[in-house]
Formats: C-alpha cells, structure tokens, sequence
C-alpha cells in the first residue's frame, strides 16, 4: 500500500471571520457527505461554543433536491465567510447573527442583503469564463443564465469595495454573453449602481443586455488584474503582463506573428516575466505608482495593513512594501 494520508471530514474551509467578539466559521466539505457542514460561531476570546448549525440535505421543512431551480439550489459547500450588515454571509447563503440560515425567498433581490461573493468560492483561481465576483444577492447557472448576475450587479474576476463604491477588474459588461474574445478593464461603480437603455441588444444570449450598468470610471491596464487591494483613496492592482488584445487576436487567429506573441503571452501568464503592481487613485482611476515583481501574485493575496502593502507571491515569498 501506499502512503495514506489521514484527514479530518470538517475541515474549516479557508479562513475565518472575527465579527464582535465572535469567530464564524464552517467546518466540512459539502453538506451530502459525512454528516454535512457546520457553521459555527465561537467566543473569540474563549473558544466557547456559542451556536452550531449543521447544514445537511434538508432545510427549511424540505431536502435540498426539492429546491433545486434549473440547474441552482442553496450552496451546498463551505466558503471563506464574510459579514455585512445584520448577517453573515457563505457564498450566497445569508445566516442571522445566531447562525441561522434565511430561506432563498426572504432574500434573492434585496438591497439590504447585496453582498461580495463568488459561486465557485473566494479560493478558486480558475478563471472560469461561467465564473465570477458578485456584489448582489444571487447568482444563475447554466449555459443561458450565467451571465445574469453580471448583467445586473456589479461583476468582476476580482473586486474590493468601501462603504459606497465597488471597485473590479474583468469582462465589459457587455461581453458577459456568449462572447469569445473579451474586453477588460478596471474599473469603480456604486454598490447600487444606476442603469441607463442600451442602444440596441434585446437582452438574449447572443446579444448586450438592454440595460448597461453605469461607471464611475473605466480604464483598460496592460496587465490582468490577480490581486487587489483598497487603501483610503489609492487601489493597489498587480498581475502578469497582458500583450494580447483578445478582439485583434480573434481576428489574426492564424497569424504567425500572432501565434509567437499568443505563446509568449502563455509564458507571461505563467510568471515568466514577473507580474506588474500599479497604484491606482480611487476617484478617478490615474496611475499614482507602479512596480515591478519579480513573481506572480497569489490569487487575491494581497493586504494593507500598519501602513505597508503586503503581497503573497506565487514563488513562496511575502514581500512588504512602504512608502
């Protein structure tokens, strides 16, 4: 036999969340297996348990298939917590202070529940075109629906936010549609952003929504955004170069010169020319600074904190920049 590895059954997923004294966390890996998961609020102090809640295949009076809509139901697996409001909040699952979970149809479109998430997890790195951050409520599945949410929230591959704004790097909004090449920027929206009529589009698959989301401010980068982080007025983004438009390619698909710089953009991507780190203004989106790393980011690893800037870096080093 091989060597075996002995593992817990509930693991805690990620991180923790620290909220008045109080630690949140989940313990598990799906809420079909090995008893489901436990979402549990601790006394950060004492590690007393104060509640615990286990998530399993039924809820709310019903089994978890009975509320499958489409191809969407309540998530069924753990993720980092985060905290807004009257609630704390695991992917799209709202809990009350108490841990307990809110049935879907006390919360799906309202104002009060708009909160960062991601279907996938805070942890998945994958750049799945289906996947993405949300500042909302909800998220659809399926070839036909999974580009909803980001047709109505502010929507991004990586996004931070203040007390008013949302600030994201990904897809123009109107590529999130069945498009192939697709055009990215960064940019800054209101946590309740105002929509204007598009001219033209019906809304459908194959076409720009009817309404389009309203900016702040919108600027391309000529590197694609990994890692983020909001200081005050200043956003720091960093990632690999990025030396191929998407738009142009699609159309030179054949070109030779084309497949040397698509073959050299892939080593980018993979860390071989470092990744860049820009300093941003958050009012108006102008480059305040710039970096060169030597390595990738981590995917989302990176934090201010006591007046320096600290980055995980994908070669095993934290560096910390000052001022």
């Amino acid at each position: 036999m091989g060597e075996q590895t002995l593992q817990s059954p509930w693991p805690v997923h990620g991180s923790v969340l620290v909220r008045d004294g109080a630690v949140f966390c989940a313990a598990g890996r799906i809420r079909f297996l090995d008893g489901g998961v436990r979402f549990l609020k601790l006394d950060a102090q004492t590690g007393e348990l104060l509640s615990k809640t286990v998530l399993d295949r039924t809820e709310w009076g019903s089994t978890m298939h009975d509320m499958v809509d489409y191809l969407d139901m309540p998530p069924a697996m753990p993720d980092i917590p985060s905290s807004r409001g009257k609630h704390v909040f695991m992917r799209t699952q709202p809990f009350d202070l108490e841990g307990n979970p809110l049935s879907p149809d006390t919360f799906i479109g309202k104002e009060e529940f708009n909160h960062l998430f991601t279907p996938t997890g805070f942890l998945d790195d994958s750049w799945f075109h289906r996947s993405y951050w949300v500042y909302g409520t909800d998220y659809e599945s399926g070839w036909n629906r999974w580009y909803n949410a980001g047709r109505r929230s502010p929507a991004g591959r990586i996004m931070v936010h203040s007390d008013e704004d949302v600030f994201g790097y990904g897809r123009r909004q109107r590529d999130f549609r069945w498009a192939r090449p697709l055009d990215y920027h960064l940019f800054r929206t209101k946590k309740t952003p105002k929509k204007v009529k598009r001219e033209g589009g019906t809304g459908g698959y194959r076409n720009p929504p009817a309404k389009k989301l309203v900016y702040d401010w919108s600027r391309e980068l000529p590197f694609m955004v990994k890692a983020m982080a909001l200081a005050g007025d200043e956003l720091f983004v960093a990632g690999p170069p990025r030396i191929v438009d998407e738009k142009k390619a699609w159309e030179n698909v054949y070109s030779e010169d084309y497949k040397k710089k698509f073959r050299r953009q892939q080593r980018m991507l993979n860390g071989s020319e470092g990744s860049k780190l820009w300093a941003v203004s958050a009012s108006d989106g102008d480059k305040l600074a710039s970096h060169q790393l030597k390595a990738l980011p981590v995917f989302d690893g990176m934090a201010v904190a006591y007046d320096g800037l600290y980055i995980a870096l994908d070669d095993g080093r934290v560096v910390c920049l000052k001022n």
